[in-house]
């Protein structure tokens, strides 16, 4: 897979060689999404036949995918924000105290 872009969570892939395990259910060309990443190498891949039923679900190795399409709202989080946290992970005590008091709330210490 070096000479692959990065595959991420909801990007779409295509069947570029079918396991043995899964012939008959795996078609070379299918399209899936990748509903779970493991790690860089290993994904949970959902392909779904024309009307919207699911055709298989399965991990499958990066040797048998090739990246197809990047989700669009990941490529925009990345060019958007960056590494930045867009949420504070908690106010500061003094903060937070303040504001409860001011609803008349007893602040926890």
């Amino acid at each position: 897979m070096e000479h692959q872009a990065k595959i991420d969570q909801y990007d779409l892939v295509e069947i570029i060689q079918v396991p043995e395990k899964y012939e008959g259910v795996i078609d070379m060309g299918d399209t899936g999404v990748i509903v779970e990443k493991y790690d860089e190498e290993n994904f949970e891949i959902e392909c779904l036949q024309p009307g919207g039923a699911p055709k298989w679900l399965v991990p499958l190795n990066a040797q048998y995918i090739r990246l197809k399409s990047k989700d669009p709202y990941n490529t925009w989080m990345e060019k958007s924000l960056g590494s930045k946290s867009m949420m504070r992970s908690r106010l500061p005590r003094p903060l937070a105290a303040a504001k409860a008091s001011k609803r008349g709330v007893p602040a926890i210490a």
